[in-house]
């Protein structure tokens, strides 16, 4: 089931390009893919730490991540 919080942001996303606005579903600065892209990454490749990630998906292999990648990750992680 929907969250409401998932469903105005389906609309606001829907509006927006409705607009001819970009958007832009990046994590953050560190992995330019979304959250579900990055899980599909990290089960098909059977990644296992946040330094695996990183190197093999991020932007910048050196990261240390940030304050939206690194609970993402764990959450990833946690569930895999």
């Amino acid at each position: 089931m929907f969250s409401a919080m998932a469903q105005v942001t389906n609309i606001f996303n829907a509006e927006m390009k409705k607009a001819g606005r970009e958007l832009d579903n990046n994590l953050c600065s560190h992995f330019t893919m979304s959250r579900a892209d990055l899980f599909n990454i990290v089960r098909v490749k059977n990644l296992r730490d946040f330094t695996q990630i990183i190197q093999d998906a991020g932007v910048s292999k050196d990261s240390i991540g940030c304050e939206i990648c690194k609970p993402a990750i764990g959450s990833i992680l946690s569930s895999m």
